[in-house]
């Protein structure tokens, strides 16, 4: 939900014919998520029943509950990280204005879906394995990995919040177009909107020298 909150408006860029198939997709997700929360709890609760046909049933259910929750939090994660990935290829291919933000977003937003994927692998493996020792060893790990991607999260948010509103950064190539203080304040009261707005380098330079001579 985190990365759906931060990143619907790469989405709105780069699929905006699905967004609102995306945005029923992602309000639904969660529910499946609870699922699995709900069979944990009753896998718990009855740990200490001693009819191992009840408890095998029991655990298969949870197995199956952790199945279709992974299922569909891979799906929303391969969801993300392909458009975060096709949102670095333009912005590196092309020659465009766009908004810092979604540049931390989808940079930062790969490293944390990457370490979601070994969390739930290995997740996976300690619940299929039978050595206790392995299982929980494999547990630790992906409990690890998830940890690692709460402070991922917590970063982006921190570095979002250090953006000033409506700042826009030129990308050309591979490189981030360098501009000093002032360019950047000017850049910033020109108050670009729309991050995909398709304008040259040039072209943008020369409406913010003409912003320049204007304020003076």
């Amino acid at each position: 939900m985190y990365s759906w909150i931060r990143s619907q408006g790469i989405i709105e860029l780069i699929m905006p014919k699905y967004y609102s198939q995306i945005k029923i997709f992602v309000t639904l997700a969660p529910y499946f998520l609870f699922i699995q929360i709900i069979s944990s709890t009753i896998n718990q609760a009855f740990i200490t029943v001693n009819d191992e046909q009840i408890l095998k049933y029991i655990w298969l259910a949870h197995f199956i509950c952790a199945v279709v929750a992974g299922i569909t939090f891979l799906a929303a994660d391969t969801l993300f990280i392909s458009i975060f990935i096709t949102y670095l290829r333009q912005a590196r291919s092309e020659i465009q204005l766009i908004d810092e933000k979604f540049m931390i977003i989808a940079k930062y937003g790969i490293w944390a879906i990457s370490l979601e994927y070994c969390a739930f692998f290995l997740l996976l493996l300690g619940m299929l394995v039978s050595n206790w020792t392995l299982a929980n060893s494999l547990e630790i790990s992906g409990t690890f990995c998830m940890n690692c991607v709460g402070m991922i999260l917590v970063y982006i948010k921190m570095r979002i919040e250090k953006i000033p509103v409506a700042s826009i950064r030129t990308f050309s190539g591979a490189e981030i177009a360098s501009k000093d203080e002032t360019s950047s304040e000017t850049h910033t009261k020109v108050s670009f909107l729309v991050p995909s707005l398709n304008i040259n380098y040039a072209t943008s330079r020369r409406i913010i020298a003409k912003t320049e001579q204007s304020s003076k």
